[in-house]
């Protein structure tokens, strides 16, 4: 029978430098890993705010684009509006008027399409 010899326990000095030198590898790649994923996550941040704002930049556009045309249906509304009444006021006959509302309404969807189509819609055919 082989008898080995009983291993000798390493001293409490030894073990302390091996832990602290496992330690500090260990700490230096948590460090390394913590800072990748820092890196990451501000990449992602910035990203995220980037096209937030450019969202938002869009939506304000659009919005400022149908207001501008709100305002140029209001315009020709009340033209048409006044033109009407002149019209009225001149050959002495009156003139059944519609609610400006609609005329605004009318312009309004007029300009959209103008402003999306680059042209007017087509007149709506008569329906038999």
């Amino acid at each position: 029978m082989i008898t080995a010899e009983p291993a000798q326990p390493p001293s409490l000095q030894v073990l302390a430098a091996l832990s602290a030198v496992i330690a500090a590898g260990v700490s230096g790649v948590a460090i390394v890993l913590n800072n990748i994923l820092e890196r990451r996550s501000r990449t992602k941040e910035a990203t995220l705010e980037r096209e937030a704002r450019h969202y938002e930049a869009v939506r304000e556009r659009s919005a400022n684009r149908k207001q501008l045309l709100m305002q140029e249906a209001a315009k020709l509304s009340d033209w048409r509006m006044e033109t009407y009444k002149r019209m009225s006021e001149l050959s002495q006959r009156p003139v059944e008027l519609t609610d400006p509302i609609i005329g605004l309404e009318t312009y309004y969807k007029l300009l959209t399409h103008l402003w999306k189509h680059g042209n007017l819609p087509d007149d709506p055919k008569p329906q038999r």
